[in-house]
């Protein structure tokens, strides 16, 4: 098997919310808030994470998808002064504070992505510190979702196509 039908991926999504992370309402019986970042460079991770926000929305929960490119991110930090790079972003923040789970799902596309901008990239360092402390703070709880990225394996020096059998054939 190389793949998961799509029986396979409804099953998986179910569980990742209902059981695993076990999204549903706050105590005062209010949906949760739920965001769930996905990598757009796979079009069989975009269907999942589409799969798990419908998952969500059946526990009576509120999402926000937001969509993961690292050639965006790229471009971002190639981009931006960097002043701007070492702020926390206000929108993000107050997401953090609104959250109450934190899905992400897939991979690098580009496993190297910051090679060229390292220093670029450890200028958001604190920020990105900051996100996590307030969602620990908080207790937010969260998921990581590995996804078989065709780019990342190629940035690993694998076969897409070994990458992905290899990877579903572990579930």
């Amino acid at each position: 098997m190389s793949e998961l039908s799509r029986s396979e991926t409804e099953q998986i999504s179910h569980f990742l919310v209902a059981e695993s992370v076990r999204i549903g309402n706050r105590g005062d019986g209010s949906g949760e808030s739920v965001v769930i970042r996905y990598n757009t460079a796979d079009q069989s991770c975009v269907d999942f994470a589409l799969m798990v926000e419908q998952e969500c929305w059946k526990q009576g929960t509120h999402t926000l998808l937001r969509p993961v490119s690292y050639a965006r991110e790229k471009i971002k930090l190639s981009s931006k002064p960097e002043r701007a790079l070492q702020e926390v972003e206000p929108l993000l923040l107050r997401i953090t504070q609104t959250a109450d789970v934190d899905i992400y799902i897939g991979e690098y596309d580009d496993p190297n992505f910051t090679v060229s901008l390292t220093d670029r990239w450890k200028l958001s360092a604190p920020s990105r510190q900051k996100y996590r402390e307030v969602m620990d703070d908080r207790r937010v709880r969260w998921a990581y979702v590995g996804w078989p990225i065709p780019a990342a394996a190629a940035g690993y020096g694998m076969d897409p196509k070994e990458f992905r059998r290899i990877f579903f054939n572990s579930i």
